[in-house]
């Protein structure tokens, strides 16, 4: 299977103007913006000359520093390309999450699409209730990503799991 879409520079891709960009940018006071903004873009230029190891690593740091819903969706294009299936379900579901009604409808049924493609391949643990304090672990190791639905993907194989309350 073959998922592909095209990254734009952010965050157009999620609907957002260039006017909106600037604006946000002459509001960023400790320059973190910028700093993200550089990183996202040096995921783009990775991710387009397939280096997708690179491309994670940087779309990483550009989330880490400034925590943008629609950074997820690049996030998720990355792990799908380096076959981590789970890891790129969870982030464009988050994506949309986050995303709401922010996100182009074209990009939505994309990735809807994408979703409907790969979900087939994994498990999905579904978990009720109130998941604030508690984490999640698949063979020891915190388990990334689960949901605001309480949804958590996984990669179809045994494995141990467990939930820990902080």
């Amino acid at each position: 299977m073959v998922v592909a879409f095209c990254l734009g520079s952010w965050p157009s891709h999620a609907g957002k103007g260039k006017e909106k960009d600037e604006k946000e940018d002459k509001e960023d006071k400790d320059g973190s913006a910028k700093d993200a903004r550089k990183h996202f873009d040096e995921g783009v230029e990775l991710f387009e000359k397939e280096d997708y190891s690179g491309a994670l690593e940087a779309f990483k740091k550009s989330y880490e520093i400034k925590r943008h819903w629609s950074v997820r969706y690049n996030l998720g294009m990355c792990y799908i390309a380096l076959g981590s299936l789970a890891e790129g379900v969870t982030e464009l579901s988050l994506f949309l999450e986050e995303g709401g009604k922010n996100i182009k409808s074209s990009m939505a049924k994309e990735v809807n699409a994408a979703l409907i493609d790969l979900l087939p391949e994994l498990g999905t643990i579904v978990i009720f209730g109130d998941l604030k304090g508690y984490t999640f672990q698949i063979n020891g190791k915190p388990a990334q990503g689960a949901t605001e639905k309480g949804e958590l993907f996984i990669q179809a194989s045994t494995f141990d799991f467990g939930i820990l309350k902080d």
